[in-house]
């Protein structure tokens, strides 16, 4: 399928691959899945729909992102799931291939009923062309009666003259009655083609949504698998959903344990809407997406059947309809389209809707894990934090500035979304490798001896290998590892300069110095925020400020009446 997909089967009862193009026999899966997952255990447990997962070819030496649509088999008194595998840029490469087949298709079918349409006129011209013949071969003119010869007497030339008449009033009067008989088998047959044109176009119209629909799937899982938000991506699916079906309004929700919390919230006019509402779940459900998600199916409301099960937020709603949001076999959100039309004048596909959900409700748990994830990160940041202070190394104080610090630097750069929060979270770690530094060498009262500043040195390295090597804390990483190096190259341990330095070093770089600077040390008094402007502007014995990025720079002396402002709030 495609370059690189296949086909598979999955014995669930014996948790083995039965059919598999390099994995038969029972092999373990785990290896060849990068995050470590029980694939067989995972797919054996949804049995049905699509699955996400990063996959390493024993071939290749880097995991890709990888999709599988799974279906239950019973086969022989075995407990079977069947899958198909793509890769992304392969599933979109099939899809193109199935959408030039379509048009192909519709292709072929406008041009027979073109030459169907031609036939049909062919032939009735053919038959008005006999007609036409007939009367001039027996010169049925204006007046032929009236012509007859007077002089013809006697009853055989009479006779003879009537019954040519006669013949010809007989020959008139079939092809009039084949004329009439064809017509009404014409207008039978042209009936039928309308009823097949219109069904033809609904069928274009339901598939030219399942082509839009896909389409969306598609540009999704691209986005999705190339770094881009979830929630983003999710709320781009949900406006084309809007458009696409000439929705009034749309509602995306989250299943948070007892409630739902609403996350998307497009179209409305009601003042209702000007927050997002969050929906209760608990004593049964009280609106269409609470049902939905407890009843785990599509809920259709029309304002011609009202009932309890919908909440009117807006007066202009007349119909609604909302799906359920199923990940491996959990309720994760909810999703609902709303019209200001009745339900019978609305045309959508449920069927679309029903091949979206998959998507969106994997997208929405990519979200709510990365939401998990956050948390033990930050979780992580506070104990290595507390740790910190418990050794003496840094004080709450010092690191809550540090914080601060980072998020007005931060705002004045530009830096905003994910980047900033980073920053801002994982500053204060700036120094965590301190904690491997000998205690008598950080804590020494007094200048170090070149060999005590060359371990000191070292705590840049020590604190990138206790943050370690997740992408997800590649922020954190690089604030340690090089908020000592100078934008002039003067710096340490790489002697990295201008921006080969990353941006999160080059801010903390100067947020280390002020709070420095302000700060009373063994071997220096505090000085002042002017003096520490001073010193950062104009430079001194240790400080240049060459050191800095220029950017970074200008930035702090825009907001440095701010960092005045918040070492005072926090001093120790």
């Amino acid at each position: 399928l495609g370059k690189s997909g296949y086909p598979f089967v999955i014995d669930c009862g014996e948790r083995k691959a039965l059919g598999h193009p390099f994995l038969e026999g029972g092999r373990d899966l785990r290896p060849f899945e990068a995050r470590g997952r029980d694939v067989i255990e995972e797919m054996c447990a949804l049995r049905e729909g699509t699955i996400e997962y990063s996959w390493r070819n024993p071939n290749e030496v880097e995991p890709r992102d990888k999709l599988a649509y799974l279906v239950p088999l019973r086969l022989g008194g075995k407990d079977l799931v069947v899958g198909i595998s793509l890769y992304p840029d392969d599933y979109v490469e099939l899809f193109r291939a199935a959408t030039v087949n379509n048009l192909r298709i519709w292709i072929f079918v406008l041009a027979s009923l073109g030459l169907f349409f031609a036939l049909i006129y062919l032939d009735l011209t053919g038959k008005i062309s006999a007609l036409v013949r007939l009367i001039r071969e027996t010169r049925l003119e204006e007046g032929v009666v009236g012509r007859i010869p007077k002089e013809l007497s006697g009853e055989d030339e009479l006779s003879e003259a009537a019954r040519a008449i006669s013949e010809i009033a007989s020959k008139l009067v079939g092809a009039y009655e084949e004329i009439e008989a064809y017509a009404g088998e014409t207008t039978a047959m042209n009936e039928q083609l309308m009823s097949q044109q219109e069904e033809l176009t609904g069928l274009y119209e339901a598939l030219s949504q399942r082509t839009s629909t896909l389409t969306s799937m598609v540009e999704a899982v691209s986005a999705v698998t190339g770094g881009m938000d979830p929630k983003g991506t999710a709320f781009s699916v949900m406006e084309g959903l809007m458009e696409r079906f000439g929705a009034y309004g749309a509602m995306m929700g989250m299943v948070r344990d007892d409630r739902i919390e609403v996350l998307f919230l497009g179209g409305y006019e009601s003042p209702l809407y000007e927050k997002p509402p969050s929906v209760s779940l608990s004593g049964g459900p009280r609106s269409l997406i609470g049902k939905a998600v407890l009843t785990r199916s599509v809920q259709l409301w029309d304002l011609g059947r009202f009932d309890n099960w919908y909440l009117l937020y807006d007066p202009k709603v007349q119909s609604e309809i909302a799906v359920p949001l199923i990940h491996l076999g959990r309720v994760v959100g909810v999703m609902a389209l709303s019209f200001d039309r009745p339900w019978s004048e609305v045309k959508v596909s449920v069927q679309a809707l029903e091949l979206t959900a998959p998507l969106l409700g994997s997208i929405l748990a990519s979200a709510e894990y990365a939401e998990k994830t956050e948390r033990l990160y930050k979780l992580l940041v506070e104990k290595l934090l507390d740790l910190s202070e418990l050794r003496d190394y840094e004080t709450t104080s010092h690191m809550r500035r540090t914080e601060l610090y980072a998020r007005k630097l931060c705002s004045a750069l530009g830096v905003r979304g994910d980047l900033l929060e980073e920053i801002a979270l994982y500053a204060p770690l700036h120094d965590i490798g301190k904690l491997r530094v000998p205690p008598d060498i950080v804590r020494k009262n007094g200048p170090l001896t070149p060999l005590e500043f060359e371990e000191m040195k070292r705590h840049v390295l020590y604190g990138a290998e206790i943050i370690g090597e997740a992408p997800e804390l590649r922020v954190a990483r690089n604030i340690c590892l090089y908020h000592h190096e100078n934008f002039d190259g003067s710096g340490y341990l790489g002697g990295l300069r201008g921006e080969e330095i990353p941006l999160e070093a080059r801010i903390v770089k100067l947020i280390d110095v002020y709070d420095a600077l302000r700060e009373e040390r063994p071997y220096k008094r505090a000085f002042s925020h002017e003096e520490a402007l001073e010193i950062i502007t104009r430079g001194d014995a240790r400080v240049r400020p060459e050191h800095f990025d220029p950017a970074v720079l200008r930035a702090f002396l825009e907001v440095e009446s701010a960092f005045e402002q918040i070492f005072e709030e926090h001093r120790d």
